[in-house]
């Protein structure tokens, strides 16, 4: 195995500065930018959400409609291979690809919680690609996260009722973590940090006069499929916030 791999075992997450640079990252904001006008009309509630002031918070879909962000991620083979490395799979997928825009000044926060309770793998050998577009730190919304706490294993979540996010960690949880342990890592427009499936993590809202963007692939070996129970209990939880926030 290598050093990678070990730390990341141990930590839970990876940050790889400079894997995209200036140009492409001006690439990626266009081609969301243009993706979100050819199918806004096609989107439902849970697809993209806003602001307060109708300013877009995330967009939930880009693996919908189009396959150009699957093609992008498949093209790109530094970006793959880091993924093949720390989840020591040589045959993996993208489950889906979001953005979380945080507009300067109105950005919505995240509540903590576990990619994994969401995804509904059968196994949490999977893990997200989160990709700065921005310069993002603890100050505009960066996000926080709880180094080790994967091997806590998947904590009870409860709806969060709030647009943009679905669950967060049950308070009843918070004793088998410090809720101020977590870090902020200061990111320029290029890193990519990569967190394990059950890693603990959340973002603060963004008040800044900078806007904080990232991009996310989600990614699994093809082997671990999705628990048909999980999913099915997810779901209707996540069709009555659904149905609450559209009220």
């Amino acid at each position: 195995m290598s050093e990678k791999y070990d730390k990341y075992i141990v930590t839970g997450y990876h940050l790889e500065e400079n894997l995209f640079n200036r140009e492409e990252v001006n690439d990626i904001l266009l081609t969301i930018e243009k993706f979100t006008e050819r199918n806004k009309e096609k989107m439902l509630i849970y697809d993209i959400n806003y602001t307060p002031d109708g300013k877009i918070n995330t967009i939930h879909c880009l693996h919908k409609f189009e396959t150009l962000f699957f093609d992008y991620f498949n093209n790109n083979t530094r970006l793959k291979n880091i993924c093949k490395e720390l989840l020591n799979e040589e045959d993996i997928e993208i489950m889906a690809i979001e953005a979380f825009l945080k507009p300067s000044g109105v950005g919505m926060a995240s509540p903590i919680h576990q990619d994994n309770y969401l995804w509904c793998l059968e196994k949490p050998n999977a893990l997200t690609c989160w990709v700065a577009l921005d310069e993002i730190d603890g100050s505009n919304g960066g996000l926080k996260l709880y180094p080790g706490s994967h091997k806590l294993g998947l904590l009870n979540h409860i709806p969060s009722y709030k647009p943009g996010t679905s669950q967060t960690i049950d308070e009843k949880e918070y004793g088998k973590f410090d809720i101020n342990s977590y870090i902020n890592n200061k990111l320029s427009p290029g890193y990519v940090q990569f967190h394990h499936s059950e890693m603990i993590h959340g973002s603060n809202e963004n008040k800044t006069n900078n806007s904080r963007r990232v991009i996310t692939f989600q990614v699994k070996p093809k082997n671990i499929n999705k628990d048909p129970f999980k999913e099915k209990n997810y779901r209707e939880s996540l069709l009555k916030q659904q149905n609450k926030l559209k009220k």
